[in-house]
Order: structure tokens, then C-alpha cells, then sequence
């Protein structure tokens, strides 16, 4: 697994619920980590919905083995785009690589 291989930095984000003074449930995205990895479009399609053209994007990245890292309420930042984790696989399960399958959220 040589260093070279991961050249893109993404950093990987959990959704996380606080209160306010009053009571009411916030939303905030706060980062997990930070990390190098390798990303791999993994298929890009267009469609048409509600008279617009749509896009759906999905990106596999790979990056060392990391405990905590799941599908459940986690995104990852790459650039610009922000997307969400659809798996995240210990493809050999001897916890030396992850690789999350990741989708950009459809747009509202």
C-alpha cells in the first residue's frame, strides 16, 4: 500500500444534535477526521425530473482503516462537493483499508 496511492485529502464528517436554549433539536456537521485517500468515479448519469435536468454522482474512496467510520449520519468532504456515505467496507476484514461507497445527495 504505498503513500502515493492516496493523494486526495477528504475529511469525513458525523451529523451531530445539540439543543438550544428552549429546547429545540440543531443539526450540525462536525469533522470526524481528516484523511488521504484514493477516489474513483464510480458512475455519473443524467436524468430528467420534474422538468430539469438532474445529476447523480457516486465516488469510491479508499483510505487506511479507521474504527468509527460507518454509513449511519457520516458524509465525506471532498473539495467542494459534499457526499454521503453509502457503505463503508473492510473489504479483507484485517482492518488495512476502507472503502466508502459515496453518493451526492440528490439536490432539493
Amino acid at each position: 500500500m504505498g503513500a502515493g496511492k492516496y493523494r486526495h485529502r477528504i475529511k469525513i464528517q458525523q451529523l451531530s444534535i445539540a439543543q438550544d436554549d428552549i429546547g429545540n433539536n440543531i443539526e450540525a456537521w462536525t469533522d470526524f477526521a481528516e484523511v488521504w485517500a484514493s477516489a474513483k468515479s464510480l458512475s455519473g448519469r443524467e436524468y430528467w425530473a420534474a422538468a430539469q435536468t438532474q445529476s447523480e454522482k457516486s465516488v469510491i474512496f479508499e483510505i487506511r482503516y479507521r474504527d468509527g467510520v460507518h454509513s449511519v449520519d457520516m458524509r465525506v468532504v471532498y473539495g467542494t462537493r459534499v457526499l454521503d456515505i453509502l457503505s463503508a467496507i473492510d473489504p479483507d476484514e484485517r482492518k488495512k483499508v476502507l472503502v466508502l461507497t459515496c453518493k451526492e445527495p440528490d439536490p432539493a
